[in-house]
């Protein structure tokens, strides 16, 4: 499995609390999966979704995240996505140490304040608790510190220490839980689900859209027993009184500093559930019949053998039907984003796949198999699990391996390596915009000709500095560098239609009229 250490510093000490979550998750044995990584299997259409293959989107920097498909409370191995905050690693964590509700006859109230309640600690945590020893930015210093988490001067301050707490986020946390534990009891006495908003976080709101998406999954009877043979050590409640009241005991060791009692649970346990939950849904996606009672099968070998046999046994199980029936391939089905077995563990695909939006020419000139077998390599590396975009933690990763073809990567990936270093100015309905940063989904601002002449566009880019091409794509952007004198034929292109100093392929893809401009510069366009 994955080392915890393996986390960045900044995550594990950001403040006394996320330290705390830290040392008790490693008392815990629990670990990360990494989302990069981590193989998306469909959702069957008996849980409420279509059985068709999941995209995770990759936008040149790192891999977009549905909000809700993509977390699950009865998960308890935890999510590491290289591009949030990191705030967002003890949030994740506390999330596996306060456990879940579960009941097979759980009302829809219940599953709503019961996804609640897994909300609350959480996010007193990520909000509040954590920002509370955080040093600030000017702008961001005072009670409206909480609100400051994309800030970039905050963030570039993280590993400076504070000299004492802020007791405005202190004081705050406390009454947003005390507030959100009446809030729930009223629900349950009064049978509603009720809400509460307190500085513009509303959980009931999340709690809705988490029932909607995982009603279904949480009433499959075959779901039952897989809680029942493979989560019975773990803090699951049925009793959403008797959770909301664990939240509570959870809140006051945190902030007291309290050790958690000990858990009957190693790596291993994890590991059991969740390939348990994933062999679930692979037989659910293949309906009822032959090839489902087969998987079902399989639980048998994850219940009673030990941890060496029982991972060899079931792989080698799964692999066999691979080679009988249609299913999905097992380098997919066991990329679960971590390390737990020799050959797999990570989606290398969709990893090389992203990587070659960002390095095209210089993976190509490498062999396939080295190729997949420099991949392999980075994805079992202490570079992977570093907080910054994915093609600067590749360099990182050649630079340690000390590799040949380092200042190639370098060269051709520079603009997928920070996202502060660029602008974009995005030509889409036969105008420009600019966007506020390096992001595609980010509301664009209209520009006019006399900002585009402000701007510097005329010359090739701000500070004379290299631009590129990126043009939307299926699942991610297909980037195109872009020397001054080719800046200035898309611009001759855009007016006259002439295709003089542009290559082949960037003229077949202007031909999509909607495109995106980066230029690298230290200033701000905005």
């Amino acid at each position: 499995m994955m080392n915890l250490d393996w986390i960045p510093k900044s995550d594990q000490l950001r403040s006394p609390y996320s330290k705390w979550v830290f040392d008790q998750a490693k008392k815990r044995s629990l670990f990360f999966s990494h989302f990069e990584s981590r193989y998306s299997l469909p959702v069957p259409e008996v849980w409420g979704g279509s059985s068709e293959e999941a995209i995770k989107s990759f936008d040149g920097y790192s891999v977009l995240e549905d909000k809700f498909s993509d977390f699950r409370t009865d998960c308890l191995v935890a999510s590491f996505h290289p591009g949030h905050h990191p705030k967002w690693s003890a949030h994740e964590l506390l999330h596996n140490l306060l456990g879940f509700f579960y009941h097979k006859q759980a009302t829809d109230l219940e599953v709503l304040l019961g996804a609640r309640i897994s909300e609350g600690l959480p996010v007193a945590l990520y909000y509040f608790l954590d920002e509370a020893w955080a040093v600030k930015c000017e702008k961001h210093q005072g009670s409206t510190s909480f609100l400051s988490e994309h800030c970039q001067d905050c963030l570039s301050l993280q590993d400076n220490e504070a000299e004492s707490a802020d007791s405005y986020l202190l004081n705050s946390a406390r009454e947003f839980f005390e507030r959100e534990k009446r809030s729930i009891e009223n629900s349950l006495k009064n049978k509603t689900s009720g809400e509460l908003i307190f500085h513009g976080i509303n959980l009931a709101s999340d709690a809705h859209l988490y029932l909607q998406s995982h009603r279904d999954r949480l009433r499959d009877p075959f779901i039952d027993n897989v809680f029942k043979k493979f989560f019975s050590k773990n803090p699951v409640y049925h009793n959403i009184s008797e959770f909301l009241g664990q939240s509570e005991v959870l809140f006051n060791a945190l902030t007291e500093n309290e050790d958690l009692p000990p858990v009957d649970m190693d790596s291993l346990e994890y590991l059991k559930q969740d390939l348990a939950m994933r062999l679930l849904q692979m037989a659910r996606l293949c309906g009822e019949g032959e090839l489902s009672d087969k998987l079902f099968a399989g639980f048998s070998i994850l219940e009673n053998q030990d941890s060496k046999s029982m991972i060899d046994s079931f792989v080698s199980f799964y692999e066999k039907l691979y080679e009988e029936y249609e299913l999905i391939a097992p380098k997919k089905f066991f990329a679960l984003g971590y390390d737990f077995h020799p050959t797999y563990g990570h989606d290398i695909d969709a990893i090389e796949s992203n990587l070659s939006v960002c390095f095209q020419e210089s993976l190509a000139k490498l062999a396939k198999q080295e190729r997949e077998n420099l991949v392999f390599a980075f994805t079992r590396s202490k570079n992977f699990w570093q907080r910054s975009s994915l093609a600067k933690r590749f360099c990182q990763f050649l630079e340690s391996i000390e590799h040949q073809e380092l200042s190639s990567f370098q060269k051709e990936g520079f603009f997928c390596t920070e996202k502060s270093n660029f602008h974009q100015i995005q030509y889409t309905e036969n105008k420009f915009q600019t966007a506020a940063s390096f992001h595609p989904y980010l509301e664009c601002i209209d520009l006019s000709e006399k900002d585009l002449s402000d701007l510097n566009l005329e010359t090739g880019g701000i500070s004379g500095e290299v631009v590129y091409l990126k043009i939307p794509g299926r699942s991610s952007y297909h980037f195109f560098p872009l020397a001054k004198s080719e800046f200035l034929a898309l611009k001759k292109y855009l007016k006259t239609g002439q295709v003089e100093g542009l290559a082949p392929s960037v003229i077949d893809e202007l031909e999509r009229s909607n495109f995106i401009i980066g230029v690298r510069s230290a200033g701000n366009l905005s």
